[in-house]
Formats: structure tokens, sequence, C-alpha cells
């Protein structure tokens, strides 16, 4: 029998997500809180330009998904509690999340160094044609496997974080439990981000402005904006591969919420 069901996954999701508004974005909001100083006092606009904009801009997105692995592997415990029936306290999350964050940055940092090699790589054997079509082709071909690969190791933090099976076991144990399930993980992660694409384009659309001096001048109210938006909607983001996760055991091991809350006892 296929317990794994996509509908159900965002479903559950959506629940816990609603269920914990407040204390996870609360949550979120301190995660985050170093990014909000840096773009509120950290950074002189006189001293401000569009390349160093730039520069600033990959600088935090950098950051972002640092301090969203940390984000997860703190909310973990608090999904595992409630799909078991029970609501997780603040400070035991945050307590996981601390003792567990490093072996779960560790992988993120190498999934990322490989997706770069990757796309580095193929493009460049591209570009050495000197014809744009191949450039593109291969372009294309390195983003197919990044996809494929990322689907793949998915619930790799999720592992890391409950199993503790050390960082390349949990590539294999993610490997394992996905397998056979990564299409439906890529439509759940691509509907997931379309609807989060579509947000922050509409806090972007607030701030779209003409001129480079406009762009620079309602930089920190727009980063400020774009900010606040994450620490409501990272958590959803956090919550689903560990929902993805606990339903993949259930799956695969027949492994329910009641046996992975023990690991944390």
């Amino acid at each position: 029998m296929n317990f794994f069901s996509v509908g159900e996954v965002l479903g559950s999701s959506l629940r816990i997500w609603f269920r914990n508004l407040l204390p996870f974005t609360v949550l979120a909001t301190l995660v985050h809180l170093p990014l909000f100083i840096y773009t509120q006092v950290g950074i002189d606009l006189e001293d401000l330009n569009l390349t160093k904009l730039a520069l600033t801009g990959s600088i935090m997105a950098i950051a972002q998904i640092l301090l969203g692995v940390f984000l997860t592997a703190t909310i973990i415990y608090g999904v595992v509690m409630e799909l078991r029936g029970q609501h997780a306290s603040f400070m035991a999350s945050i307590s996981v999340g601390l003792k567990r964050a490093l072996p779960a940055l560790m992988i993120t940092f190498l999934m990322f160094l490989v997706f770069g090699l990757i796309a580095v790589v193929l493009v460049a054997i591209g570009g050495a044609s000197q014809s744009v079509a191949l450039v593109l082709l291969f372009a294309l071909v390195a983003g197919i496997i990044v996809l494929r690969l990322y689907c793949r190791w998915y619930v790799a933090v999720p592992a890391s974080v409950v199993e503790r099976p050390g960082i390349m076991g949990a590539f294999s144990r993610s490997t394992t439990l996905t397998d056979g399930q990564k299409a439906s993980i890529f439509g759940m992660i691509f509907l997931v981000a379309v609807v989060s694409f579509g947000i922050n384009k509409i806090v972007e659309m607030q701030f779209d402005s003409d001129t480079p001096s406009e762009i620079l001048r309602n930089w920190k109210t727009q980063m400020f904006a774009q900010l606040v938006v994450d620490a409501i909607l990272s958590p959803f983001g956090a919550i689903l591969p560990a929902v993805t996760y606990v339903a993949l055991r259930r799956e695969k091991e027949g492994v329910v919420a009641d046996d992975l809350a023990q690991v944390f006892e």
C-alpha cells in the first residue's frame, strides 16, 4: 500500500504551519535577526552602488539558505511532535536545533557545492565550443541533473537530525527514502516554488523603480519587507521536508511519528 501522497504531505504541512504560525514565525524571526540587523543598521546607503547591491544580495541569499537550514533542524522536532498529536515546546525545539544543526549545515554546504560544480563544469564544456546553442544545451542538462539530485537528497537534513547517521549516511538515507518518489517530490517542490515566487514578486513590485537612485533609496525598506515575508513563509519551507521525511519513513519502513519521537527522548 502506498502511503506517500503529495496532497496529504502538503495538507499536513499546512495544518502544522497554521497551528504553530505564531511560535514558528517568532522562531524564524529570531533565526533571521542577524539579517534584519545587517540590512537596517550594518549597511550605509551612501556607500552603496548597484554593484555592491548585487554582491550584498548574493551574500544575503547564501545567509538565508544557511539560516534556513538551522530553522529546519529546529522545526523538525516540532513537526514530529505535532504528527504525534502533541505540541512541542518552544525551548525544546531550539535545543534540538542547536544540538543537531552542524551536520545539517554541512550537508547543505556539500549539496550546493556539488550543484555548483556540476553547473560550472557543464556550462564550461558548452562554452568551450563557442556555440550559444551548446551552452544552452549543457546548461539545461546541468539544470536537470541538479534538480534530480535535489529531489534525491530532499530529506537528507531531516534524516540527519532524526537519525544522526553521519553526513554521508544522511545522503544515503535520503536516496533510499526518495527512491520511486522523486517525480512526486519535484511536483510538490515546483508547486510551492511557484506560489513562493508569486508572493515575493508581489512584494518586489511594491518597490519597483525606474532609476538607480530610487532603487538604492528604497533598498532597506524592500529588504525589511522581504525579510518579514520570509519570517512568515520560511517555517513552511522547513516543515515540508520534515513532513515528507515522516511520510516516506511510514511508506518505506512502516515507521510512524511515535517511533520517531523516541529518538528525542
